[in-house]
């Protein structure tokens, strides 16, 4: 009786690369389904804000005064046909202030017809709806449990005081999350499509408020210096000697210095471009 040889089928190993697109895709489909409960929280302050905004017949501060009146006179500066880098105060002259919330408002009051809405009621709740998105993609990020994300979403959106519409608020409130999520993926993947969105996040975070320019690029700065030492300096307090014991690795330090070159400079770069644009 002739005896039948099997044949063990041996099946290909995946390769690094279709193992990152496997990985990929997985915390992307994690991301999304966290992303629908993210949604529902968000709905929920959503139609809260919605609610009492829509109650506003006039811009909820001093009367004829304080930031709140600044800031809208410099909307309907552009809003009439000037360009958002010329001072709305003095003829011919720059505008002092980063202008990022002003157009935007001024574009929705295009788009309606109604400035006034456009001020204390459009643009406000489309930025309630974007912060508690870009800070739960943030806090997925940061802490990888999708319970966790949702409860800085919660967290978040429960501590903001979006009937401030003044560009302190708004950077706190938008531009920071997104600046940080941004450059956040750029580190962690070194992607050129997100090394490309921290530039851009950083050119509008620098156009969103004043003082966004010293603080962005002094968390660049920090960055870089995170990433050039990384895991580069072991050691710690020996206790039988009484002293503290530090020791550098150098082999590799010189990539580590050029992709960290690479990436904070390429974010830098596009974030200078965008802010020329004063």
């Amino acid at each position: 009786m002739a005896k039948k040889e099997t044949e063990e089928t041996e099946l290909p190993e995946e390769t690094e690369e279709q193992q990152h697109d496997t990985e990929t895709e997985e915390k992307e489909q994690n991301i999304l389904s966290g992303l629908k409960y993210a949604l529902s929280v968000i709905l929920v302050f959503f139609l809260i804000y919605a609610y009492i905004f829509s109650q506003f017949q006039q811009i909820p501060g001093p009367l004829y005064g304080g930031d709140y009146y600044f800031h809208y006179g410099i909307i309907e500066h552009i809003y009439n046909g000037n360009l958002p880098w010329t001072c709305p105060q003095f003829q011919g002259e720059w505008a002092f202030y980063p202008w990022l919330i002003h157009l935007s408002v001024a574009i929705f009051g295009w788009i309606t017809g109604d400035i006034f809405k456009s001020y204390v009621l459009y643009f406000p709740l489309l930025v309630v709806a974007l912060s508690g998105i870009i800070v739960y993609l943030l806090g997925k990020e940061l802490f990888k449990k999708t319970e966790f994300a949702l409860l800085t979403t919660l967290a978040f959106l429960g501590t903001r005081l979006y009937i401030d519409y003044i560009p302190a608020n708004f950077t706190a409130t938008l531009m920071a999350p997104l600046f940080l999520f941004t450059t956040l993926k750029a580190y962690k993947t070194k992607e050129l499509k997100w090394v490309a969105f921290a530039g851009i996040s950083f050119g509008l975070f620098t156009l969103s408020h004043a003082s966004a320019l010293p603080v962005g690029g002094f968390f660049l700065f920090l960055l870089f210096v995170y990433m050039i030492f990384q895991g580069r300096i072991t050691g710690g307090f020996d206790s039988e000697a009484g002293q503290w014991n530090f020791k550098f690795e150098k082999v590799g330090f010189g990539d580590s210095l050029k992709k960290a070159l690479k990436t904070i400079l390429l974010i830098s770069i596009i974030g200078f471009i965008i802010k020329s644009r004063r």
